[in-house]
């Protein structure tokens, strides 16, 4: 390993996957708080303690599979990096503004409400 991969892993864990879990966790704990979060932190304080300690087992599980594809699917399709022709031809480089990626996962127009075809967030 590189140490430019390492540090981008170092990163990609710390920022990613460590957020994702502490967001998940805070979130079953009940102290995020605001008005997204609101109505699922009720349905959680419903559920039984062995319930939640099932959820907060699940939550690294699921954090790390979401990580996995993306990974593979950075790696293995190149898709941000370059477009592929219908025909299979590699073709120009994907042009995008530095920073832009996460935002267009969550508006109207962005990619979950476009290309998803599973369900959301209670919270949306």
């Amino acid at each position: 390993m590189t140490p430019e991969l390492d540090r981008f892993g170092k990163l990609f864990i710390e920022n990613v996957r460590d957020r994702s879990i502490w967001q998940a966790d805070s979130l079953l704990s009940g102290i995020l708080n605001g008005e997204s979060s609101s109505v699922m932190i009720e349905r959680l304080r419903a559920l039984s303690p062995e319930s939640r300690a099932v959820i907060h087992d699940l939550i690294p599980l699921i954090v790390d599979d979401v990580l996995f594809h993306t990974l593979f699917h950075l790696d293995e399709y190149d898709t941000i990096f370059h477009s592929d022709a219908e025909d299979g031809q590699r073709g120009k480089s994907v042009e995008y503004v530095h920073g832009e990626l996460a935002g267009w996962l969550f508006s109207d127009e962005g990619w979950i409400a476009r290309y998803s075809k599973e369900r959301l967030s209670i919270a949306d």
